[in-house]
């Protein structure tokens, strides 16, 4: 009786342990549902997602962005080389930010996104950055497949690395 007792915490704490390192590394399966608004009030809403062909989401907020800038910007012109533009969603996490600043904010999304050439998105709420308990500190990329799911997601660390799991 003793060793079944046993038996049976030894495949619980199995059990949380593998369940922790898979969620660990990133692999999710659906996104929560979001709506993200654009600089002239368009939105895209994660059911969106498959009808447009989204197959990046570059995820951050204004600080992790700018600190990384020289290096997405190395990215994001690879992405328009191979004429991918339309399949990234780039999406500022703005929750922290007071709401009446998003006039201001949605005219420097407009002149960031012109400068860029890349459609730019505000999450107001932090949605994604909530569901997932993501680093604000850091930039998420989200690879998104045909059909709308996520077989991974990584924190930037260099174009480099970011361009070999992207591809």
């Amino acid at each position: 009786m003793f060793f079944l007792q046993k038996g049976y915490l030894l495949g619980f704490i199995f059990l949380l342990s593998t369940g922790a390192f898979s969620e660990a590394k990133g692999i999710i399966k659906l996104f929560p549902p979001f709506e993200f608004e654009s600089f002239d009030g368009s939105t895209i809403t994660q059911s969106a997602l498959t009808t447009l062909n989204i197959t990046l989401i570059i995820y951050g907020n204004p600080d992790a962005l700018t600190n990384n800038r020289a290096q997405l910007d190395l990215i994001l012109e690879h992405i328009k080389t191979e004429g991918k533009a339309d399949q990234l969603l780039y999406t500022i996490n703005f929750a922290s930010y007071p709401r009446l600043i998003r006039g201001i904010i949605k005219n420097q999304m407009k002149n960031n996104a012109r400068k860029l050439g890349i459609n730019i998105y505000a999450d107001w709420d932090g949605m994604l950055c909530n569901h997932y308990q993501l680093d604000t500190n850091l930039v998420a990329f989200f690879l998104i497949t045909e059909d709308g799911m996520i077989p991974d997601w990584f924190y930037f660390k260099n174009a480099q690395d970011a361009l070999i799991q992207i591809e």
